[in-house]
């Protein structure tokens, strides 16, 4: 609770409660005149935030009687408590947080008594605010796509949120990918909902509010992330959208720019291959013909019904992150190739790859073998 101290007074609500205390000033009371007791604060009132926390009213008395107490009650309001009067001249009291959006208020009556006459009373009103409205921002995304940093296999994408108070999530997906799956931008939210809780089971969440605080980004945020093992020459949209803890959106879907990735660069990247063949294995020598590029090479049976692209692209996605501390450089000899298959027809096969984007960047080099 926030902490908040006024010279003159602070006030809050609270169940009916009163204190009292032994007031001794330290001054000597003047014989034969009364004690006066008087509020210092101008006006007679006091305005304390929404958010509540700890005030203080302060008071003179003029004269003090030798055995006048003060003590102080806020009636039935509940919403101000914690009142004490143990501090000569000062009434403390706390506020608790006004969770409405109208103004409340409430009244702290500080009375002063002594044996000698009647009480003396002064009172304090406090004028709580209610909480402010938060009205929805429109249109709280942004999403961009820097057009210089689309690869064949990666992109940046560049999205953005302004409310404060926003859980919210931004992904792209491929446009095949929604046109079979979803169909219709209407229908966006029933197919997030049921990826997220599918991905929730996979990653061992009991249900999508648990694995929501961990996937959501909050408030006024920008996520800045680079895209990596996209297929190349493929359109991409993308979208953000706000939703709660409990999988409840709070906004529409918000859609950002489309893009495509772009083609795959062939350089001419070229290997000579030595084969020697087992039953059921082959070692491999390979030649690259830039003794700086990275490669992969392996076998594959001749009947595959796929094409060179196809084939490489697969081969380096079962690398996937590994793919730099997996992959040759150099004339590198004694590559084993395991698990064949005796008396059958492969190809031994090089080409080259970008470790960073994953993927493919050369023509594929083929060698016909035969297995024992």
């Amino acid at each position: 609770m926030k902490k908040h101290i006024y010279f003159l007074a602070a006030v809050f609500s609270a169940v009916f409660f009163s204190v009292s205390c032994e007031e001794n000033t330290g001054v000597d009371p003047v014989p034969g005149q009364e004690p006066v007791f008087t509020s210092t604060i101008e006006g007679g009132s006091m305005e304390v935030t929404a958010d509540g926390g700890e005030y203080t009213i302060t008071y003179n008395i003029e004269n003090p009687a030798e055995d006048g107490t003060v003590r102080a009650s806020a009636g039935q309001k509940d919403w101000i408590g914690g009142l004490n009067c143990e501090t000569p001249g000062i009434i403390t009291f706390t506020v608790s947080p006004n969770e409405s959006e109208e103004e409340r208020q409430g009244t702290i009556t500080a009375i002063y008594e002594y044996s000698s006459g009647d009480p003396q009373t002064f009172e304090t009103v406090i004028l709580q605010a209610g909480v402010s409205k938060q009205e929805p921002i429109e249109d709280p995304f942004t999403i961009e796509v820097p057009e210089e940093e689309i690869t064949s296999s990666s992109a940046r994408v560049i999205s953005s949120c302004i409310d404060p108070n926003l859980w919210w999530c931004t992904q792209i997906m491929r446009k095949v990918d929604f046109e079979e799956k979803v169909g219709d931008k209407s229908n966006m939210g029933n197919y997030l909902l049921e990826t997220l809780n599918n991905d929730a089971a996979l990653n061992g969440y009991e249900s999508i509010s648990d694995y929501l605080p961990s996937f959501l980004n909050f408030g006024a945020y920008t996520d800045d992330y680079e895209y990596s093992k996209l297929t190349s020459e493929t359109e991409f949209m993308t979208y953000s959208v706000g939703m709660d803890l409990d999988g409840n959106f709070t906004t529409d879907f918000y859609w950002g720019p489309e893009f495509k990735t772009k083609e795959i660069e062939i350089g001419g990247l070229t290997f000579d291959i030595e084969v020697s063949a087992g039953s059921t294995s082959a070692v491999l020598n390979v030649y690259p013909s830039d003794q700086s590029a990275y490669f992969l090479a392996t076998a594959i049976e001749t009947t595959l019904d796929k094409t060179d692209e196809e084939i490489m692209q697969e081969i380096v996605d079962e690398y996937g992150y590994v793919l730099g501390l997996l992959a040759y450089m150099g004339n590198t000899l004694g590559i084993e190739v395991n698990d064949l298959a005796p008396a059958t027809e492969y190809y031994a096969i090089a080409f080259g790859v970008e470790i960073w984007d994953y993927t493919f960047n050369s023509a594929m080099t083929k060698v016909e073998f035969m297995t024992k």
